[in-house]
């Protein structure tokens, strides 16, 4: 027959559906092309007009997966705060590896049909051929995949998966730099300190990707600041020396690193040059004090003079007004007091003390402590040296 006509049998309805499979088509000279066509239309009558199936009751088709990507769940409304949205976004990252085609990706035949396996290398620890059904458990594999890769020196393949994630992140909508901050902040509440160092690592370059105004160079710098906050309690929490000397090692080659990447960021901002200036001296402080906290007093060193350096250049006799010049040469007066060098330390508390006192950006209360601070460390080195 030329014409042909497929009509599904009304007596195995069931009561309790819409009409779910009566579907009445005419085709002339059917074809392959239009047999799938018509798979699909019976597909998303079928989809929309079925209620839900009960247990045991025979599978209904589901609509096709290409062409409800962007539906909306029926299930209940859930959370929706930073971490809601940022493992939303990285499984849209796990997804993107896990299929991505490259020379490492294994294709294995079946019959006729065609598969892809998991990129070697990439997701090693995934056997099946599609993601497993709880996504939010890749996306943490992800995150602790960077983890693992600090743990074992393999800083460029952290940069590497630091840097999808990144893409992953600026692909969804919905996903700000404030919430990355703020699910870095409570990955250190939670003592992932690793993991709080990739989001605000992640978070900096999030900023400076959707703005380049001096408010972003002034949230790069908290995010620096955040990192050495993090770094200050990493190396506080080694549990043992087997600990510290490792976290030391990678803070050291990686975390620093990164911050210092922050300052190229602020430097390529189109920004008023004074305001470029302090907030680079600001990620220079964080950085200093980082090297401070793992023991790298000659690299702190090197860090503060820079940043005086910058400091005096830029503004001269007026960098007094700004509280971070009299930081700095606090700082510089603690490491020349640890390394014995008493009359340099004194110098550099005393030019503190006098920093302090004209800063414009220190409340009195503020002020107060500071030069307080740096006057126990004068008259401490200057014991030191009588001795």
């Amino acid at each position: 027959m030329q014409n042909i006509i497929l009509m599904t049998s009304l007596m195995n309805i069931k009561i309790n559906y819409f009409l779910p499979s009566l579907t009445i088509i005419y085709y002339h000279q059917i074809t392959q092309t239009h047999f799938v066509r018509l798979k699909k239309e019976i597909a998303w009558f079928n989809f929309f007009c079925l209620d839900p199936i009960k247990q045991g009751d025979e599978k209904r088709p589901t609509a096709p997966q290409e062409e409800i990507a962007h539906s909306s769940s029926t299930s209940p409304p859930q959370p929706t705060g930073p971490s809601v949205k940022i493992q939303a976004a990285g499984n849209h990252y796990y997804n993107s590896i896990f299929y991505q085609h490259a020379g490492d990706v294994n294709t294995i035949r079946q019959g006729d049909e065609k598969r892809h396996t998991a990129p070697r290398g990439e997701i090693a620890h995934f056997s099946s051929t599609s993601p497993p059904a709880d996504k939010s458990d890749h996306f943490n594999q992800c995150v602790q995949k960077y983890v693992d890769l600090l743990k074992t020196k393999q800083y460029d393949e952290a940069n590497t998966t630091k840097q999808r994630l990144l893409k992953s992140f600026e692909s969804q909508f919905g996903v700000t730099a404030d919430d990355l901050e703020k699910e870095a902040t409570e990955r250190r509440n939670d003592s992932k300190y690793l993991e709080a160092i990739l989001f605000f690592s992640i978070a900096a370059d999030f900023y400076v990707k959707k703005n380049s105004d001096s408010a972003v160079a002034r949230n790069v710098v908290l995010c620096a600041e955040g990192i050495k906050k993090t770094i200050e309690l990493l190396m506080k929490n080694s549990s043992d020396l087997f600990s510290k000397l490792k976290n030391r090692e990678i803070v050291r080659n990686h975390v620093i690193p990164l911050m210092r990447d922050m300052i190229q960021q602020i430097r390529d901002l189109q920004t008023n040059e004074e305001i470029r200036c302090y907030m680079e001296v600001g990620c220079l402080h964080s950085i200093a004090l980082s090297q401070l906290f793992i023991g790298d007093l000659a690299s702190e060193e090197t860090t503060i003079k820079l940043g005086l350096e910058i400091m005096e250049t830029k503004f001269g006799n007026e960098s007094s007004k700004y509280h971070i010049y009299g930081d700095l040469l606090n700082n510089l007066g603690v490491v020349c007091e640890t390394t014995s060098r008493f009359k340099e330390a004194i110098k550099c508390y005393t030019k503190a003390i006098e920093a302090y006192k004209k800063a414009e950006d220190l409340t009195e209360e503020e002020r107060g402590k500071q030069i307080a601070n740096s006057e126990r460390g004068l008259q401490g080195s200057k014991a030191k040296l009588n001795k």
